[in-house]
């Protein structure tokens, strides 16, 4: 009994002096882009539905209390993106959103930008009588620019049905699976935990 006292008290005095390390460090700047759309036609509850998707891929838990990352202001992110975007529509208009991200990121400070972009994402029904058929379409891409690495990494998935009429294969749901998908391969949480170590 009196080891695994000794061994709790020791593991609480290296979290608790691991922590106190990690506030001195200067906090993680991520700039998370509002959602971007594409040829994309979508309800409102799937945009607030992607959007609490990414909140939560992006939250490291205790950030309140270890400071560990700096979220920059909504209204600063988009007004970054709309300046860098106006500059660099005005002088190519196949301007990558590679090189948009780090852009954002010199504009902002920033050590991680996340752009999600949805693109051609979308419900179209035929009527043939007494048939209906449904074609839904949805791609999902995100862009982050990692500072420190000096480089941007490219996150996609997209799915098609075509078929009869099913909720469960809208463009809506279709969108859902593919931005859970890009969340799983880019492990942002992962990503901002590890950027500072």
């Amino acid at each position: 009994m009196k080891k695994l006292f000794s061994a709790v008290i020791a593991a609480i005095m290296v979290l608790t002096i691991s922590s106190i390390a990690l506030a001195k460090d200067a906090p993680l700047r991520v700039a998370m882009v509002p959602i971007q759309f594409q040829n994309s036609s979508i309800n409102d509850s799937a945009v607030q539905d992607v959007t609490r998707q990414l909140e939560r891929a992006a939250h490291v838990p205790l950030n309140g209390v270890l400071e560990r990352v700096d979220y920059i202001d909504q209204h600063d992110v988009y007004t970054a993106y709309d300046k860098c975007y106006s500059d660099a529509m005005s002088k190519d208009y196949r301007y990558s959103p590679k090189y948009l991200t780090e852009d954002i990121a010199k504009e902002l400070d920033a050590d991680i930008v996340i752009l999600p972009i949805v693109r051609n994402t979308y419900n179209v029904y035929y009527y043939y009588g007494w048939y209906t058929q449904q074609i839904s379409s949805a791609e999902f891409v995100m862009y982050i620019y990692d500072a420190a690495a000096g480089d941007t990494q490219e996150y996609k998935s997209s799915n098609r049905y075509s078929d009869q009429i099913s909720i469960n294969n809208n463009a809506e749901s279709l969108l859902k699976s593919c931005v859970y998908k890009v969340i799983q391969k880019s492990d942002i949480s992962h990503m901002l935990l590890a950027s500072k170590d």
